[in-house]
């Protein structure tokens, strides 16, 4: 797969679909974060040539971002003065667009060097990635095309849509072929990205291709009319959260999610398939993320669909009160999303851990090669791992996408982090 390849079938699809976000939807896309970029670096026999590019946030982009080293010694016959001995090449396309009607973006990545071989290598990066929020219900249509390249299947690159922030729960994901999604989303923040990156030294390589186009239109007659809200408890206490639909309650199926895991009845949770969710005895390990999917007839058309509802956070306070020390310690431990993500310098990856316990915390690349162990220490309450950005052997990792795992207590979480250059 050549980059030409990749650039004629991107721009052919953008002009059949672009004009589809440019008709103003009912729904909105309210922007809050730009996390595009483009980067490239490659060094040839110490000559090393890095570059990253930024746009203007949620203004139309497309860039084509070249990085070239080239190595030139002195001539055996001058002149001229010096010749070219050999070179490395990175590149990194992106074209992109942020609209009150959805999202379209695209990107791919290649690099390769000159003879003679040796001293070469390379690193390439495109990310199209946008927070935004959309106040209302809406239905959406989701298209996707990812081609992994010459990466071995699932790796390199891919594309996805995720609730609440960067590392929130994941709805769709793609790493490979092709896909055409519709579904029902309630108000919220999302996270959508498309992403290709890599490093490495071989003579010719194809990096991933992505493509997407997210459109959305507001559902005028929702199933949820009154949305569960955020609330907080101590210890010890207990929550109770309903919702209220459309039509009588007995028409619709209901299931509450923590973090998007379903939820069922155990005497601490309560009502998990009904309007009203029940926590009673709340911990710390309580805290997270809630909503419910309703599925019966849409009011609008009566063809059954399902509807989740927004995202509510529940917060269970770790004391009862100022200098106070938790009622009735039980076991648990919370990973935090990695922050600042992404970043330059370091990100940290904050816990909460009750009892005294092993934590683990490593840093994987995208191809699952661990390059660093951050953290193998017991410990408890909070705390945060830090990772600045460097290998094992303490030189600078390349930019590029990478995941950190953290095993601690019952918990095994993989969040994904960004290094910038």
């Amino acid at each position: 797969m050549s980059a030409v390849w990749n650039r004629s079938n991107i721009a052919r699809m953008l002009s059949a679909l672009v004009l589809a976000l440019a008709v103003p939807a009912s729904a909105q896309l309210v922007p809050l974060e730009d996390l595009r970029q483009t980067f490239t670096k490659a060094t040839y026999r110490g000559v090393t040539v890095t570059r990253q590019h930024y746009p203007s946030p949620f203004q139309s982009w497309e860039d084509t971002n070249n990085s070239t080293a080239e190595k030139y010694e002195l001539c055996e016959n001058p002149p001229p003065d010096s010749c070219l001995v050999g070179s490395c090449h990175a590149t990194a396309y992106q074209n992109s667009q942020f609209l009150p009607g959805g999202i379209q973006f695209s990107g791919f990545t290649g690099a390769g060097w000159g003879i003679p071989e040796g001293d070469a290598d390379w690193s390439f990066q495109s990310t199209a990635a946008f927070l935004f929020r959309v106040d209302t219900t809406f239905d959406c249509n989701f298209f996707v095309n990812v081609d992994p390249g010459e990466w071995p299947f699932g790796s390199g690159g891919g594309v996805y849509l995720a609730a609440a922030e960067i590392a929130g729960p994941r709805i769709e994901e793609i790493t490979s072929g092709s896909a055409s999604i519709q579904r029902r989303l309630g108000p919220g923040t999302y996270y959508i990205e498309g992403w290709t990156s890599g490093n490495g030294n071989l003579e010719s390589f194809q990096g991933a291709a992505y493509f997407g186009q997210f459109v959305v239109q507001q559902v005028q007659q929702p199933i949820i009319t009154t949305q569960p809200p955020d609330l907080t408890t101590g210890p010890g206490g207990t929550i109770i959260c309903p919702i209220q639909t459309s039509g009588p309650q007995p028409t619709y199926v209901y299931q509450w999610r923590r973090n998007h895991t379903p939820l069922t009845d155990d005497g601490h949770f309560t009502g998990t398939t009904t309007a009203t969710l029940g926590i009673s005895n709340a911990v710390p390990a309580d805290e997270g993320d809630y909503d419910v999917v309703v599925t019966g007839p849409d009011p609008a058309t009566g063809v059954t669909v399902s509807e989740p509802s927004r995202l509510a956070h529940f917060h269970v306070l770790t004391t009862t009160g100022v200098g106070e020390e938790p009622a009735n310690p039980v076991p648990f431990a919370t990973v935090r999303a990695p922050a600042p993500n992404p970043f330059r310098l370091s990100t940290s990856v904050g816990y909460e851990v009750g009892p005294v316990s092993r934590l683990v915390a490593t840093v994987y690349s995208v191809s699952g090669t661990r390059i660093r162990v951050l953290a193998d220490r017991t410990v408890s309450g909070v705390g945060s791992v830090n990772w600045d950005g460097r290998l094992s052997s303490g030189a600078r990792a390349p930019a590029g996408v990478y995941f950190v795992h953290v095993d601690v207590a019952s918990v095994h979480e993989t969040r994904k982090i960004v290094l910038l250059q």
